[in-house]
């Protein structure tokens, strides 16, 4: 049915373009009876984009009465934020005498916006001027719905809502080709999470992960590029940022997870950091690499402390187990 009803459209239009005045006007009715019946939205607008002509699918789809929108514009419906795409278009389709394809939001008669992909087709009448343009439109916004979380799955950590190691890839692909005073990357990883996830179990890693993804984004500023880049390991690109910026944002880090560890004593988040800022020419990969290694080390220097702090979280957990475990039994005793 749909490829039907846009065949029935381009045969309309192509009979608009190629017929004189006089026969336009006899067969005029009996394409508009066609047009009428047809579920994509149709529209005549004059060369300024004012309605002329709406089928009735624009009540159906857009909520507006076809009667309502004529000697309207058609560009009065488009937000901001497409308007000037949407004139541009157009305009090239009168400049170029050929059809144009767009897809653009536009305003529903309840306020809200849906999405559509538009084909305007110029009018020429027997001397081949452009006399007007011929609208077709349809609704995509549950594809447009769909693309739009297949892209942002494409780039972001399911999980924790960060970018992924794609994008952040990308960004270091990027950032190397701009003219920037400097360049920090911050490596963070999460000690201890595997023995976490086999022993008290993944939820309870996931909290930490899920923590730490939090911290780092109140930590640093939205230009900064905050990403999950493996199971256990985080990363932040910074750009035009100096060696004290770096270290401070990396004290932020550790404050918040003090703060953490203070109010949660039964599931302590450990993390190792590292850092390494250079200016700009600098191979952005060594960089990384840098400071990655930077976090290993301190890794190592602190392995110690953190695997007694990660006994002890180990061993408050299994304690509240036992609680709830001994007063379970208790209660079926009763």
């Amino acid at each position: 049915m749909r490829s039907w009803q846009i065949d029935l459209t381009e045969i309309y239009l192509g009979e608009l373009m190629k017929r004189d005045d006089s026969t336009l006007r006899e067969s005029e009715a009996h394409w508009r009876r066609l047009i009428d019946h047809m579920s994509d939205m149709v529209a005549e607008v004059n060369l300024k984009g004012v309605y002329q002509y709406a089928n009735p699918s624009y009540k159906h789809i857009l909520g507006y009465a076809p009667s309502s929108l004529l000697g309207k514009s058609f560009f009065q419906y488009v937000p901001p934020e497409d308007l000037d795409k949407v004139i541009t278009t157009f305009n090239t389709g009168i400049d170029q005498g050929s059809p144009q394809r767009l897809e653009h939001l536009y305003r529903h008669a309840e306020g809200n916006y849906i999405w559509l992909e538009t084909v305007g087709n110029p009018v020429f009448n027997a001397q081949g001027t452009i006399t007007s343009m011929v609208l077709v439109a349809r609704e995509v916004t549950e594809r447009r719905q769909r693309e739009d979380r297949l892209r942002y799955l494409g780039w972001h950590d399911y999980l924790t809502g960060l970018y992924n190691r794609a994008y952040f890839e990308e960004e270091m692909h990027r950032v190397k080709s701009k003219c920037l005073n400097a360049i920090g990357i911050i490596i963070c990883d999460v000690d201890g999470l595997r023995f976490i996830n086999d022993t008290l179990g993944h939820d309870k890693g996931d909290i930490l992960l899920v923590e730490l993804a939090s911290i780092l984004q109140r930590v640093f500023r939205a230009s900064d590029v905050v990403a999950r880049i493996g199971g256990d390991e985080f990363a932040v690109l910074l750009t035009n940022s100096s060696r004290l910026t770096a270290e401070k944002a990396g004290q932020r880090i550790q404050e918040a997870i003090n703060s953490y560890n203070q109010a949660n004593p039964n599931l302590l988040l450990n993390v190792s950091i590292g850092l390494a800022v250079a200016e700009q020419g600098v191979n952005i990969h060594h960089l990384f690499k840098e400071a990655d290694n930077n976090m290993h080390r301190e890794k190592l220097h602190r392995s110690q402390s953190k695997r007694n702090a990660i006994a002890y979280t180990l061993k408050q957990a299994l304690e509240a187990r036992d609680i709830m475990i001994k007063g379970h039994t208790e209660r079926l005793k009763k």
